[in-house]
């Protein structure tokens, strides 16, 4: 459920008000897992907004469930509630951010979280963006802490072709992931593209990057028009 509508104000273009709710169930019935959700987004005139929010979930686990190396979930019934704000710039300007700022309950325990994307387009052909997720979690099982990089860089030669290079890396797995991917329009509706993926491990006494898996996909999406 969405609700929006001018503010007629200086600073602000308009306030929009979100609600929405999913649950998922087993074949007999029981509820698995549900999720509530309600923020309000603030949008300035310009562009850019800032939203704030809350959200309930619910998690039923039937049996226990190792969440971590040693961190164990019990079997039982979780609800935890937490609140989230953050602001965006807008997108087309040269260069800007978006931030997230999270805390509350989480299966039993709490978690903080933080998400940062910042990006720059140096001119209409160039645009990079990096972007930086850090959770906390302290749960009865034991404390953790979750990190995900991700990096990407984007060049447009031409209005049919781009060309996008992604970077990526978490500190539970310790994989960096590389993706490469070149789409060429022909056509309007009509593009090819061209994918490399790249895995790179930790391997050996020395703890060394070392390629874990490398694969290449092509494919081709054709629009005919009678």
């Amino acid at each position: 459920f969405s609700y929006e509508f001018e503010s007629g104000g200086r600073n602000w273009n308009e306030i929009d008000f979100d609600f929405s709710a999913g649950f998922d169930a087993d074949l007999g019935g029981q509820i698995l897992s549900e999720d509530f959700e309600f923020y309000v987004t603030f949008e300035r005139k310009g562009g850019g907004e800032y939203n704030v929010g809350i959200e309930h979930e619910r998690e039923r686990f039937l049996e226990d469930f190792e969440i971590l190396d040693g961190v164990i979930i019990p079997v039982g019934d979780y609800r935890h509630t937490r609140v989230f704000g953050g602001f965006s710039t807008p997108s087309s300007w040269r260069w800007g951010s978006r931030l997230k700022l999270s805390a509350g309950e989480y299966l039993g325990g709490q978690r903080q979280g933080i998400d940062l994307e910042m990006f720059w387009k140096p001119s209409s052909q160039w645009a990079t963006r990096v972007s930086v997720n850090n959770d906390w979690n302290q749960l009865p099982g034991g404390d953790f802490e979750t990190f995900v990089v991700n990096g990407a860089l984007q060049w447009t030669p031409t209005t049919e072709l781009l060309l996008t290079t992604d970077l990526q890396y978490d500190n539970l797995s310790e994989k960096v992931g590389i993706n490469g991917r070149v789409r060429w329009t022909v056509k309007p509706g009509s593009n090819v593209y061209f994918v490399v993926n790249q895995s790179l491990t930790k391997m050996g006494p020395e703890r060394r990057y070392e390629s874990s898996g490398r694969e290449a996909v092509a494919k081709v999406g054709w629009t005919w028009r009678f």
